[in-house]
Parts: C-alpha cells; sequence; structure tokens
C-alpha cells in the first residue's frame, strides 16, 4: 500500500521484501498511539491503541479483513490506529517496523 501523496526512491520492493513473509503489518514507526491519536476513536481504551506511519506499508489479507469486519461494526479510527491497533489485539497477527 502506497499514500497517495508519497513519493519514492529507491526499491521499495527490496525493502519489503526484507521482512519475513508472513508477518501481517509491515509499516513505519510502529508503536503506541500519542495520547491525542489515541483519544480520536470509538472503539478501545486510549492505552490500547497502537499506531503506525502508513506512506509505504504491507498488510495481509487477514488483517484487512479483520479490519473490514471492525468497520462494518462502526469502529471508526484513524488509518494511523487502524491497522496497527488491530493487529496488537489479534494474537494471530505479526508486525514489523519498515525502517527496521
Amino acid at each position: 500500500l502506497l499514500q497517495h501523496d508519497v513519493g519514492w526512491t529507491g526499491l521499495l520492493p527490496a525493502i519489503l521484501e526484507r521482512a519475513d513473509p508472513t508477518t501481517d503489518l509491515i509499516c513505519s514507526d510502529l508503536g503506541p498511539a500519542g495520547a491525542e491519536l489515541a483519544r480520536e476513536q470509538n472503539h478501545m481504551q486510549p492505552s490500547a491503541a497502537r499506531a503506525c506511519l502508513l506512506p509505504a506499508a504491507r498488510q495481509s489479507r487477514g488483517l484487512l479483513d479483520e479490519q473490514i469486519v471492525s468497520l462494518l461494526a462502526g469502529n471508526v479510527s484513524y488509518c494511523e490506529l487502524r491497522a496497527a491497533s488491530a493487529c496488537a489485539r489479534s494474537a494471530w497477527c505479526t508486525a514489523a517496523n519498515l525502517r527496521g
């Protein structure tokens, strides 16, 4: 996934392929969400919110399906929270930081 307003130099496929192919989420600056961002959602305790930047990311089909179920249930949050938090609350999901 690439955000529409991101330019990239270098070999992005080679960077993404460095990670284990079974990793469900690869994104940049993965970690706990900042307090203000963590409050801007309706479906988890702010302390449980995780975030990452998505200029370039890879998500598994299972993680995408998990997010669709959450959205259909009326759960809303910023895109920076959605994938990282869904992965953090799913025991089967693994995540890695794009920056290594």
